[in-house]
């Protein structure tokens, strides 16, 4: 009896994240989730990108990095995380091109897996490109290193 109960509670915790859900795939690295591209980029040295996803999560899409498993605590917060959303011109403020978001990222943890996950503050269901820069953490002075572009992204 106390093997067979050994064994339920053994297989409870291997499928608390139910497959299918966001959690799932964070924990588990991506794999077998859709709704994200390979990467495969250093925005510096000691900083890879390994795959971004996007996901919905209850009124709000966001998204989130994959980080390669060196990159470390301190380079991360470091710097900000700048976007660049270029949308259809219709869906943009007035005299803009594109719209400007950033987050001060920190590394969050799934299972064995970093990331860094945020938010996006408008309804997006298609992105013509978007591109993902670090810049100093304090003040903008500039892109630092290298920037992550995706293009043609359908939600």
């Amino acid at each position: 009896m106390k093997k067979i109960l050994i064994i339920l509670v053994g297989c409870f915790s291997v499928f608390a994240c139910k497959q299918g859900s966001n959690e799932y795939y964070l924990y588990h690295g991506l794999e077998g989730y859709n709704k994200f591209r390979y990467v495969n980029e250093d925005f510096i040295e000691g900083y890879k990108v390994q795959k971004i996803a996007f996901f919905q999560e209850a009124d709000q899409l966001q998204y989130a990095l994959l980080l390669d498993d060196s990159v470390k605590d301190e380079t991360v917060s470091y710097y900000s995380l700048g976007l660049h959303v270029f949308l259809d011109k219709e869906k943009l403020p007035e005299n803009k091109n594109f719209l400007v978001w950033d987050i001060k990222p920190e590394i969050q943890k799934m299972g064995t897996n970093k990331y860094i996950i945020g938010g996006f503050k408008d309804s997006i269901k298609k992105m013509d490109s978007l591109v993902f820069f670090l810049y100093d953490r304090e003040r903008y002075q500039g892109v630092e290193g290298n920037r992550i572009v995706l293009k043609n992204i359908k939600l």
